[in-house]
């Protein structure tokens, strides 16, 4: 039996008087919770166990970076974070369900920047707004963006891939996780930058983009540090350029767009926590205050590191702002590109 699937009752069998109960109990302790003063209110919270939507399929590096807060953040809490995967839409079906659920704390979304910024443009009929619909609670990772080629390239350095991709226009392929993923709109962002054109090369996920990379498929994959870094460690893979600001420790001897002679240059992936849009302030600022804690953690910052992801910090509104100014660089480009559904 599908377990998302509730079991029909019929009309005329009775409920348990003890489930009734609990049931009761547990919806006014909610309404209670929310009608307390805000002192009294993130004094009591969270009473209940918290549901942490990964809206991507498990086991990828947004998965991973989420476990390892989840369960440190529910150590701080007192009361345990569940993880469950939500895929689909390019992230934004579990993200919908965060928006649409009740403003409590107790319904948390683990959203990253591809989805958050462009899943409006991408989904003319997405049922809602991440921006608008979903309230920004704490940063958490980060992931360096990398141009790879395979290591038995004749591409050496970025320099050379810019010199060529700039005499046959359009020739040189690359492969992302997806149209408008964070890979292809950094990707975009950086033909633009450098004043060169490949030919992008759409898949269902980096696994196979890479599994294509290697096998000749394409000349070229924009992909993050998870995934990139055992395939440099096992000697398949030649990292051309970092695409963030600054060189990544986990990668320290490969340099950055900017080091190569563009300025300005900085885009990288990130996730973070996201609540639906009215839930209150206060329990937003408890969460932070945890999540930021965590970080902190000797144990927590080696297992991201296991990961290959950096910890993110700051406030509700540094966060906000992260975001919005990133959609303001990101939304031209996606309309401009034509990558817009």
């Amino acid at each position: 039996m599908n377990d998302d699937v509730p079991t029909r009752r019929h009309a005329s069998m009775p409920v348990d008087p003890l489930r009734r109960r609990l049931l009761g109990a547990g919806a006014a302790g909610a309404a209670l919770c929310l009608a307390l003063p805000a002192h009294a209110r993130a004094a009591v919270y969270p009473a209940r166990p918290i549901r942490l939507v990964v809206p991507f399929a498990a086991g990828g590096g947004t998965d991973a970076s989420t476990r390892v807060l989840a369960l440190s953040l529910g150590d701080e809490l007192g009361q345990p974070v569940v993880v469950e995967n939500k895929g689909g839409g390019g992230g934004t079906i579990g993200m919908e369900q965060v928006a649409r659920a009740e403003p409590d704390g107790y319904t948390l979304v683990m959203a990253t920047n591809g989805p958050m910024i462009t899943g409006k443009l991408l989904y003319p009929n997405l049922g809602f707004d991440p921006i608008k619909d979903l309230k920004p609670v704490a940063p958490w990772f980060s992931n360096d963006n990398l141009l790879c080629v395979k290591a038995s390239s004749p591409y050496r350095s970025f320099e050379e891939w810019v010199a060529e991709a700039k005499r046959r226009p359009g020739d040189l392929t690359y492969g992302t996780a997806g149209v408008g993923s964070t890979l292809h709109i950094t990707a975009e962002l950086l033909q633009r930058r450098v004043g060169m054109r490949m030919q992008h090369v759409p898949y269902r996920g980096g696994a196979a983009a890479m599994i294509d990379l290697l096998a000749g498929s394409v000349d070229a994959t924009v992909d993050s540090t998870p995934s990139v870094i055992p395939q440099v460690r096992a000697g398949n893979v030649r990292v051309l350029v970092n695409l963030n600001g600054r060189r990544s420790v986990f990668l320290p001897d490969v340099p950055t767009v900017q080091e190569s002679g563009y300025d300005g240059f900085s885009e990288y992936s990130w996730g973070g926590l996201f609540a639906p849009a009215r839930t209150p302030d206060d329990i937003v600022a408890k969460l932070n205050k945890e999540v930021g804690r965590v970080g902190t953690r000797p144990e927590v910052r080696e297992k991201m590191a296991g990961a290959y992801a950096d910890i993110l910090s700051g406030t509700p509104e540094d966060f906000a702002q992260r975001f919005r100014a990133e959609a303001e660089r990101w939304l031209p480009v996606v309309k401009a590109a034509g990558i817009a559904g």
